[in-house]
């Protein structure tokens, strides 16, 4: 029997990036498909890396262009009856100032917005929360984690949150779980919606 590549099993690779403005705040992407809203980043295409896939959607899905970082988060997705098995990656970024000019992809993103690490955890569906709330504590530490199994409970995830300092203070999470954020109670954003 000869070997056949059709017959490996397949995922489909997805890319995104950490994307935090001086505040602290974390960047989601709304697009006119999904009901939650996702960290910047899409498939990675055939021929192309895990990382410049992520710039390159950022560089689509924003209008920045900014070098990608180091490796924080890969997950391991199950298919499920909507999609297809994904490993995705979740690459660190610098941080951008805040009120810097963002340009929504026209027909592709309906809104950028910015949260507090807390809520932008909240925001999130389930797997993307457990992706988004890891790539926080890997940034902050500089570990990098893998994730395979299904998604933690969400107030699980924020009281695992890091202290993230901004400035010179921290301030404590709501219901006591750990220092997140030090500005920002709700999102701030360009686009529709």
């Amino acid at each position: 029997m000869s070997w056949d590549p059709s017959m490996l099993p397949r995922h489909v690779l997805a890319a995104a990036v950490l994307l935090r403005d001086t505040a602290g705040r974390v960047l989601l992407v709304e697009t006119p498909y999904r009901a939650e809203p996702v960290l910047p980043g899409g498939v990675v295409e055939d021929g192309e890396s895990p990382a410049t896939a992520a710039g390159r959607e950022v560089h689509e899905e924003t209008g920045l262009t900014i070098p990608v970082g180091r490796l924080l988060v890969v997950q391991a997705v199950p298919a499920r009856p909507d999609r297809p098995a994904t490993i995705q990656f979740v690459f660190a970024t610098p941080a951008v100032p805040v009120d810097g000019p963002l340009v929504p992809q026209p027909g592709e993103v309906a809104a950028l917005r910015w949260w507090t690490p807390v809520d932008a955890v909240r925001q999130t569906a389930a797997w993307g929360a457990d992706r988004l709330a890891a790539a926080l504590r890997c940034e902050a530490d500089g570990s990098t984690a893998y994730l395979d199994g299904p998604p933690a409970d969400v107030d699980g995830l924020i009281a695992g949150l890091p202290c993230v300092v901004v400035g010179s203070a921290a301030v404590q999470v709501p219901g006591g779980g750990k220092p997140a954020t030090t500005r920002g109670n709700g999102p701030a954003g360009v686009g529709g919606g």
